[in-house]
């Protein structure tokens, strides 16, 4: 399958939007430049950067970590863990749409082979490493405080977010920051009562009509409070025993090359508009 890719694509990463290999609209795209910032901070370290990204799927994200670390001038490693495999609730694959289409991807072991052949474009300076499997079933073998940076992108369902969110805090080094996606709308900012009823559900929609992930918010709300939050990149750092929210507006950021050109003339239209960057 690798091969075929790399037919489709010989040159370059390959995000097809049929196989829902990226997530599409400004904020997502936009989420990209918040991963370069997260590492700008996180290079203050004396050591060899160590990236940990629990849910992979094509390789998007995984593409910006690399860049990222190897454009501060860092050497380091992003391990990628992913089942590549069925986790989609039933009653979401019967809705259709990209549920369908992500199920399709999994099964033919689709998806699988994108992100073997995306990683093949990411910086040779910085060595990427992938385990294909349950991130429940490989956490226990990983050691405590290992890693400058977890990344959770994972299952959004609720038991899967609380068990990441917990074994991320073992995971990181002190001084180290634990980030993820998806986060729309905090717990404080909406009902709770309707998050807490909606938990079976990867994605929904309030009353309001406000889209949200509502495993995510429910879980990052128990673990953390509120938190930093970039257009739904949300981020904290350990200090001892406690986390703590991160301001990355100080920090160094770049559009990620491997982004498309239309998604890189937005982001870049957003960064101008913002006024957050210098």
């Amino acid at each position: 399958m690798r091969e075929v890719f790399r037919r489709l694509s010989p040159g370059a990463p390959y995000f097809p939007e049929g196989l829902v290999s990226i997530q599409s609209g400004p904020d997502s795209m936009i989420r990209h430049v918040w991963q370069t910032a997260a590492v700008c901070l996180a290079k203050e370290a004396a050591h060899p950067l160590k990236i940990l990204e629990i849910g992979s799927w094509a390789g998007h994200s995984t593409l910006t970590w690399a860049e990222a670390v190897a454009k501060f001038e860092r050497d380091g490693t992003v391990l990628c863990v992913d089942p590549w495999g069925r986790y989609l609730a039933d009653a979401d694959v019967a809705a259709g749409g990209a549920y369908q289409a992500m199920e399709a991807a999994t099964d033919l072991d689709l998806i699988y082979g994108l992100f073997l052949h995306n990683i093949g474009f990411a910086d040779k300076r910085v060595r990427v490493d992938h385990i294909r499997g349950r991130f429940n079933d490989v956490a226990p073998y990983l050691a405590d405080g290992q890693f400058d940076i977890v990344y959770i992108d994972g299952s959004h369902y609720y038991p899967d977010v609380v068990h990441d969110i917990r074994e991320a805090r073992r995971l990181v080094r002190d001084g180290g920051l634990i980030c993820g996606d998806d986060l729309e709308h905090q717990l404080h900012d909406v009902d709770a009562a309707f998050v807490l009823a909606s938990l079976a559900k990867d994605y929904v929609r309030d009353t309001q009509g406000r889209g949200m992930h509502p495993g995510v918010t429910q879980a990052v709300a128990e673990a953390f409070g509120r938190v930093a939050d970039y257009s739904g990149f949300w981020i904290v750092r350990r200090e001892g025993g406690a986390f703590h929210e991160v301001g990355l507006h100080q920090a160094q950021v770049f559009i990620p090359s491997h982004l498309r050109d239309a998604d890189k003339h937005a982001v870049y239209a957003w960064m101008k508009q913002s006024g957050l960057f210098g």
